[in-house]
């Protein structure tokens, strides 16, 4: 008979580290169980103790539990196996702790080749304890391979270098900043990618910083053209064709607003299959996503007053009090006024020309709006002052308009009733705005 040869113990850690130290048969780990190596063609069929042929697993399940009765010897054998086998675990958790060092390693010398290649591209600066931390956040989520692909973009994209030939220390710490956003965007599917990439475009063309009201806006046009038998391949095509393009054109952020949502709304009113009812695309939404619809809208009105206040430093007749006072007064009024609309006359505003009527005649009949940018010609003015002073009236009224437009806003997304609560909060939040910046007292809302 063939003496069997035991398993060397080099061999087992391999094993016990492929199976993650784990029993391949129940799932249990050390140190709850001690690992055995078991085969898996038997030795007796001419298997061998190679590591294709091994598997980890643990005592009970490799040996079975045996039901014999035990005999007079049995507890000084019991007592010599349970000695085995607290040593069999040492040894075990000496192996786990080998294989965690040599994990440790590897994690420090990719750390370290990654960060070298980062400082690399950046010199004369270098990594702080925070990107070096970074960095190492991005090593447990991402790929070698796709870290250095991002490395190289941002590298690319957004370091700027000083007449000395080393890159600037504000374009090093925007790049290291982009690496991570690379990695997200990239590890996006394609239409995400491209959401991802418009609105982008957006926040630099018109300066908006409030991401969330850009996301919701492409995220419906998206959903619009998926409701018509879009697929990724049409929605891109979609966005590289007709509303990237468009969105270049536009020089305003109110346009781009009116036109997206207006695209939308034509999308959704599409007829399929040639059928003569539309698809009633309307959601009900619950009381804290139509607050938080007009959180976003006054969010977009304090912006536009902010505007306003700043360009209205130039003429002799504003006073920034005054006029807020006028403005939130105005607002409150308007929002009593539509308030006050059956649903038959406020669907009416769905036409855009309608609506501009609408809103130009409104705003029109309050002086108090309009008289502290009134131009008055002056021949003794600078010609070029005058010329600014116009500009920057233009831009008032363009902002004016939009502070009313946001408030009477139609859309297909929402019913009528769905929208009077969002103007019943956004009543509220002017209400709460007027409190905190004007001196004046308490107002009570006009609407009610």
């Amino acid at each position: 008979m063939t003496e069997r040869k035991p398993i060397e113990k080099r061999i087992r850690f391999e094993v016990f580290k492929r199976d993650m130290f784990t029993c391949q048969y129940c799932g249990r780990k050390v140190p709850d169980v001690v690992l055995q190596c078991d085969h898996i063609k038997p030795l007796a069929k001419g298997g061998k103790n190679e590591i294709t042929n091994l598997i980890t697993s643990c005592f009970d399940c490799n040996s079975g539990k045996s039901d014999k009765q035990l005999s007079d010897n049995s507890s000084v054998v019991k007592q010599q196996k349970q000695l085995e086998l607290i040593q069999e675990k040492k040894e075990q958790l000496e192996m786990i702790f080998k294989w965690k060092e040599s994990l440790d390693k590897i994690d420090k010398f990719t750390f370290e080749r990654i960060a070298k290649q980062i400082e690399l591209r950046m010199k004369p600066n270098t990594l702080d304890e925070k990107g070096k931390q970074g960095i190492r956040s991005l090593i447990k989520k991402y790929s070698v391979e796709k870290i250095l692909h991002a490395i190289e973009i941002a590298a690319e994209k957004y370091l700027q270098y000083n007449k000395n030939g080393g890159v600037t220390q504000e374009s090093a710490e925007n790049y290291i900043k982009k690496i991570s956003g690379i990695l997200y965007t990239e590890s996006l599917g394609p239409v995400q990618q491209k959401i991802v990439y418009l609105k982008g475009i957006v926040r630099n063309q018109f300066n908006v910083e409030n991401s969330t009201t850009i996301s919701m806006l492409i995220n419906d046009y998206v959903k619009a053209l998926k409701s018509q038998g879009y697929n990724d391949e049409d929605v891109i095509k979609d966005f590289e064709d007709e509303l990237i393009p468009k969105t270049f054109e536009i020089r305003w952020w109110s346009e781009w607003k009116k036109i997206i949502t207006k695209w939308t709304d034509d999308v959704n009113n599409w007829k399929k299959d040639n059928k003569a009812t539309e698809k009633n695309i309307q959601q009900n939404y619950d009381k804290e996503t139509l607050a938080s619809f007009a959180v976003l809208d006054f969010c977009e009105i304090e912006t536009c007053i902010k505007m306003i206040m700043y360009l209205g430093k130039q003429f002799p007749n504003f006073d920034q009090e005054t006029y807020k006072t006028v403005i939130l007064s105005k607002m409150l009024e308007f929002v009593g006024i539509v308030l006050k609309m059956s649903p038959e006359e406020f669907r009416k505003y769905n036409d855009q020309d309608q609506k501009n009527d609408f809103l130009d005649e409104y705003i029109a009949s309050k002086d108090e709006l309009t008289q502290p940018f009134t131009l008055e010609e002056d021949l003794d003015k600078d010609l070029d002052d005058y010329f600014l002073l116009e500009k920057s009236s233009s831009l008032i009224d363009k902002c004016s308009f939009e502070i009313f437009e946001i408030i009477l806003h139609t859309s297909n997304r929402y019913s009528y009733e769905n929208k009077m609560e969002i103007l019943r909060d956004l009543d509220k939040e002017i209400i709460t705005y007027q409190n905190k910046t004007t001196t004046n007292p308490k107002w009570e809302t006009l609407s009610r």
